[in-house]
């Protein structure tokens, strides 16, 4: 009985440090947390937790960086179109469009060295490369 008691206790101190860990704001890959002006010495593709609700990080008009936009209508693994200056995914997402593509898709930003940014239903954090700077999305 003594040692059910104390698996039970375990577990709970656990579930409660890792909770504690990622913050009491933290919404998971994508989630809407914090606001722009919090550094804005950081671009938001460096950190894309780091925006306004209702806002994602998206490429900029000129295409040689990321700004914080307000989000499109399309949500996670809907289509998209990679816009300049016009988000078309929801808040904290990306829009995954390849060349050669017509379309994308919308997908989580995630830092693969942060278990509270990390991707889920085994998706694996990716890098993509562009003209503007490099993102990490969730991928297939």
């Amino acid at each position: 009985m003594a040692w059910r008691w104390m698996t039970f206790l375990s577990s709970v101190t656990l579930a409660v440090l890792v909770g504690w860990g990622c913050g009491d704001d933290f919404q998971g890959a994508g989630g809407e947390s914090g606001g722009c002006e919090a550094d804005a010495s950081v671009p938001c593709n460096q950190d894309p937790w780091n925006f306004s609700a209702g806002q994602t990080c998206w490429v900029n008009m000129d295409q040689n960086g990321y700004l914080c936009l307000n989000q499109g209508m399309a949500g996670e693994g809907e289509p998209c179109q990679n816009l300049l200056g016009s988000p078309t995914c929801q808040a904290g997402l990306a829009c995954v469009q390849l060349a050669g593509q017509t379309e994308g898709f919308c997908a989580p930003f995630c830092d693969p060295t942060d278990p509270c940014k990390a991707c889920n239903n085994g998706r694996n954090c990716q890098r993509y490369d562009s003209m503007a700077g490099s993102i990490q999305v969730c991928g297939g």
